[in-house]
C-alpha cells in the first residue's frame, strides 16, 4: 500500500512510496492535473463542430456541438523522466543498504472513487446548453472520460477562439479522486478527561427558649467545578526530524484529533443537579440539620495506535486545459485546430444522426476478461462505426474492447418518430468458458454514453482491504462473503478467508455470468491476542472494494478504594463486567483493592458504538471480621469507587437544667448506640452534680436509617435513696433534657 505521508512532486505528477520495507523499489504515480486524452500520435480526441447558422430547435437556438474526451494519466514521456529520476534513488538505497540495486516499477494509484465535472462559464444555458457526461471516468487504465456539449449561439463563437490560442482553453476538468494509504509506524496516544464536581452545603441552626426570643439561622452554600482536557501524544522515537517527518506527524495529528472527536461526540454529556427537595428535607422532629451533597462524575477515554493504520485521501484535482494550439504531436509538431473545428451548414448530416460512445470500466489486466464486444442498433438497423481505437475487423453495430482505455463511437441516420436505440454486449472469458451475453436493452437517445463496469461483466470481483485494524490487539481477522441471485441462475457461493498483519489483501474474484445485481454478504471474526473471538452480525455491501476496519475501540475503567483501608477496610474484591447484549460480548476482570492498591484502571476492547453495560460485584471485608457484599447492575461513568460511604454522626446533647439539685446529690445517664450489622457499639456513661453543665454523647453511624438510642438514667437523692428511669428508646431526639423523677 502507498505512503500517504512520503510523496516527491516530478514533472507535474506526485510520487508516493510503497509503505511495505521489502518494496522500497515501487513507486505509486499519480497525476496533477486531468490532460486532453491523445491517442498514440499524440493527436487530441476532440471535435468541435461550429454551426455556420444557428440551429432553430424545440429549446432555443443552437450554436455548435463539442465531443472530447479527457484523461487522469501520466503520459508515458513523462513517466520515462520519472523513472530514470527515481531509478538514481533506487540505486542510493540499494548502496547504503549493501545489497543489488532493483528495477524501478511505476504503478497507478488505486482509486476507491472517482467523479470527474465540468466548470464552464456559462453553464447555466448562457454558452453551454446541455452537457452529456457519466459524471464518473474509467477506474482503471488512463481514467477516460467522454463528454459532449451542446453549445448555445452566444457561446459558438468563444469556444472557437478558446480552442484556438496558445494558452488555456475555457475548459475548466474536475477530478475528484479517493485512494487508501498507510499512515507512519508510529505510536499515538490520544485521551480524552472530563470531570465535574458539585458540592451542595446547607445548615440549619434552631433556637428554642422559653424565656427567650427564638433563633433560627439558614445557611446555604454550592460550589461547581468542571474541567475537560485533551492530549495527544506522539512518540516519534527512531523517526528523525526532517520536514518529510514532520508532514508525517502532522498527518497523524490530524487523525488522532479527527478520531478524538469522533469519539467524544459518541460519549456521555457530564450533567450535575443539585440535591431534590426530598434530598434536604431533615429527618422528622429533627431542627437543626446539616447537610453535606457531593457529586461528581468524571469520563476519560485512551485512543491507542501502534500500527500503520490506513486512512482515507481525498483531492480534489482540477485543471484548464490548454488551447488546441498550445498542443504538440508525438512527433514534435504543433497541433493545427482547423483540423479538429468543422464550420458546417444548417442542413448538414451532423444535425440528422444520432450519436453514442461506449466506454469499458474494467479492468483487463486484472480480470479473466479476454473481449467485450458491445453492438448497437437503432431503428432495425446496426450503428456505424466510427473513430475506431480498436484492432481491426470491427463491423458495423459492434466493437470488440480488448483493453480498459478504448472507446468506441456509433452513429446512426436520425429516423422520424424512433426515440430509443438498442444496446448489448458480450463478454468474453480467457480460457474459454460459456460467455456472458445480455438482451438487447431500448436505452433513450440522451443516454449518449454507456459504460460497461465490473459488475457488468458477469464478473464477482471484490477486493478486501485490512483497514484502520490494530493487530497489537487483533491477532486474526477471518472474512466469510456469500452471493447469491437466483433470478438470474446463480446459486449462493461464499468464500472464507484470512487477513492479518502480514496478509492485508484479498481478491474475491468468481465468474458468475450475469450482471451483478445483488449485494454480497459478510461477516468478520475477529480472533484477539488474548484468545477471546467475537464475530459480527452479516452485513451486506455493493462496492468493489470491502474495507474491513476494527470494531474495537479501548475502553477505561478506573477503579477507585474508599474508606479507612489502615484500619478499618482490609480487602475489597471486585467482579467487573462489560456485557454488549446486541452483539454478545462480554469482557470480565477480578481485582483485589488495599491499602497496598488502592486503585486499578481497567483498559479493555469494546465495539464502536455499541451500547454496552457496565457492572459489578464484590465484597468488602473489614480488618474486624465482618463481610459486606457491594453491587451495582449499571455504572453510567467511567470512574467507579468502591468501600464503605464515610461515616455520619449521631450527637445527643443530655441537658440537666431542669433538675433540682439540693434535692439530688448526683445523677448518672448511660447512652448506647449499637448497630450489628456495621459492627458499631457505643456506650457511654455521663455523671451530673450541681453545678454541671450539658454533655453530648458522640457516635458514628453507617446507617442513616438507624439513629436510635437507648439511654438510662440514675438518680441519687441527697436524704438518701435512689430511682432509675429506663432503659428507654429514642430515634428522634438529639437533645435529652432530664426530669425530676
Amino acid at each position: 500500500m502507498l505512503e500517504s505521508f512520503r510523496t516527491q512532486v516530478m514533472h507535474n505528477a506526485t510520487v508516493f512510496g510503497d509503505d511495505e520495507p521489502d518494496l522500497w523499489h515501487v513507486f505509486h504515480l499519480r497525476p496533477n492535473e486531468p490532460t486532453w486524452r491523445v491517442d498514440d500520435r499524440g493527436i487530441p480526441r476532440v471535435r468541435f463542430f461550429f454551426y455556420r447558422t444557428r440551429v432553430d430547435r424545440p429549446d432555443g437556438f443552437k450554436g455548435g456541438y463539442l465531443v472530447c474526451d479527457t484523461e487522469f494519466y501520466v503520459p508515458d514521456d513523462k513517466r520515462a523522466l520519472i523513472t530514470a529520476a527515481l531509478q538514481t534513488q533506487v540505486d542510493a538505497i540499494a548502496q547504503t543498504r549493501g545489497v543489488p540495486s532493483r528495477p524501478v516499477q511505476l504503478r497507478d494509484i488505486a482509486l476507491t472513487d472517482a467523479t470527474c465535472q465540468a466548470n464552464l462559464i456559462g453553464a447555466d444555458n448562457t454558452f453551454f446548453e446541455r452537457i452529456t457526461n457519466p459524471g464518473r471516468p474509467s477506474r482503471f487504465g488512463r481514467r477516460v472520460s467522454s463528454w459532449s456539449f451542446e453549445i448555445s449561439e452566444h457561446g459558438a463563437a468563444v469556444v472557437n477562439a478558446a480552442l484556438r490560442g496558445d494558452g488555456a482553453s475555457l475548459f475548466q476538468i474536475v477530478y475528484n479522486v479517493r485512494w487508501f494509504g498507510a499512515l507512519p509506524p508510529l505510536t499515538v496516544t490520544a485521551s480524552f478527561d472530563a470531570a465535574k464536581f458539585y458540592t451542595f452545603t446547607e445548615d440549619i441552626d434552631a433556637e428554642w427558649h422559653f424565656w427567650a426570643e427564638d433563633k433560627y439561622r439558614r445557611s446555604v452554600s454550592s460550589r461547581l467545578e468542571q474541567s475537560e482536557s485533551t492530549k495527544i501524544v506522539i512518540h516519534r522515537e527512531g523517526l528523525p526530524r526532517n520536514d518529510e517527518n514532520d508532514k508525517a506527524v502532522e498527518k497523524v495529528k490530524e487523525w488522532a484529533q479527527k478520531s478524538l472527536e469522533d469519539t467524544i461526540g459518541r460519549r456521555m454529556v457530564l450533567q450535575m443537579a443539585p440535591p431534590s427537595d426530598g434530598d434536604r428535607k431533615p429527618p422528622d422532629g429533627i431542627e437543626d440539620s446539616h447537610l453535606d451533597f457531593h457529586q461528581s462524575q468524571v469520563d476519560s477515554f485512551t485512543i491507542n495506535y501502534t500500527e500503520k493504520a490506513t486512512v482515507e485521501e481525498l483531492d480534489t484535482v482540477p485543471s484548464t486545459l490548454p488551447a488546441l494550439s498550445a498542443l504538440v504531436d508525438a512527433n514534435g509538431q504543433a497541433i493545427d485546430p482547423d483540423k479538429f473545428i468543422d464550420l458546417i451548414d444548417a442542413n448538414h448530416e451532423f444535425f440528422r444522426t444520432v450519436r453514442v460512445n461506449v466506454q469499458m470500466g474494467t479492468d483487463f489486466s486484472d480480470l479473466p476478461v479476454h473481449s467485450v464486444e458491445a453492438r448497437l442498433d437503432y431503428a432495425g438497423e446496426p450503428m456505424l462505426l466510427i473513430d475506431s481505437d480498436g484492432p481491426a475487423g470491427d463491423i458495423d453495430g459492434e466493437y470488440r474492447f480488448t483493453g480498459t482505455d478504448e472507446v468506441a463511437r456509433f452513429i446512426a441516420p436520425l429516423a422520424p418518430g424512433v426515440k430509443t436505440y438498442d444496446f448489448s454486449y458480450k463478454v468474453n472469458y480467457r480460457g474459454g468458458g460459456v460467455p456472458f451475453e445480455t438482451r438487447p436493452t431500448p436505452m433513450p437517445l440522451s443516454d449518449a454514453i454507456q459504460t460497461i463496469e465490473v459488475s457488468d461483466a458477469g464478473i464477482l470481483d471484490i477486493a478486501v482491504i485490512a483497514g484502520d485494524i490494530d493487530f497489537t490487539q487483533v491477532a486474526s481477522v477471518r472474512v466469510t462473503l456469500r452471493y447469491a441471485d437466483p433470478a438470474a441462475g446463480v446459486a449462493a457461493f461464499e468464500n472464507a478467508f484470512e487477513i492479518d498483519r502480514e496478509h492485508r489483501l484479498h481478491r474475491w474474484q468468481r465468474v458468475i455470468s450475469a450482471t451483478r445485481n445483488q449485494p454480497y454478504f459478510y461477516r468478520v471474526k475477529f480472533t484477539l491476542a488474548d484468545g477471546r473471538e467475537f464475530v459480527t452480525k452479516e452485513k451486506d455491501g455493493t462496492t468493489d472494494e470491502l474495507y474491513i476496519d476494527d470494531v474495537f475501540v479501548n475502553r477505561r475503567v478506573s477503579v477507585r478504594a474508599r474508606g479507612d483501608l489502615t484500619h478499618d477496610v482490609d480487602q475489597i474484591h471486585l467482579d467487573l463486567t462489560y456485557r454488549d447484549e446486541a452483539d454478545d460480548y462480554v469482557v470480565t476482570r477480578s481485582v483485589a483493592l488495599n491499602a497496598g492498591n488502592p486503585f486499578f484502571d481497567w483498559i479493555f476492547p469494546v465495539i464502536t458504538g455499541a451500547d454496552g453495560v457496565l457492572s459489578y460485584t464484590g465484597l468488602i471485608v473489614f480488618r474486624s471480621g465482618r463481610e459486606e457484599e457491594i453491587a451495582d447492575p449499571r455504572v453510567a461513568v467511567s470512574t467507579i469507587t468502591v468501600g464503605p460511604p464515610p461515616p455520619g454522626e449521631l450527637e445527643v446533647e443530655v441537658i440537666p437544667d431542669w433538675l433540682d439539685f439540693p434535692l439530688l446529690r448526683l445523677v448518672t445517664v448511660e447512652l448506647k448506640y449499637d448497630d450489628d450489622d456495621n459492627g458499631i457499639h457505643q456506650h457511654k456513661t455521663f455523671v451530673f452534680r450541681g453545678n454541671s453543665a450539658s454533655q453530648t454523647f458522640h457516635t458514628e453511624i453507617r446507617n442513616e436509617s438507624r439513629r436510635e438510642y437507648t439511654w438510662t438514667a440514675d438518680y441519687f437523692f441527697t436524704g438518701g435513696g435512689r430511682k432509675t428511669v429506663g432503659p428507654k428508646t429514642d430515634e428522634t431526639r438529639t437533645a435529652l433534657v432530664l426530669e425530676m423523677p
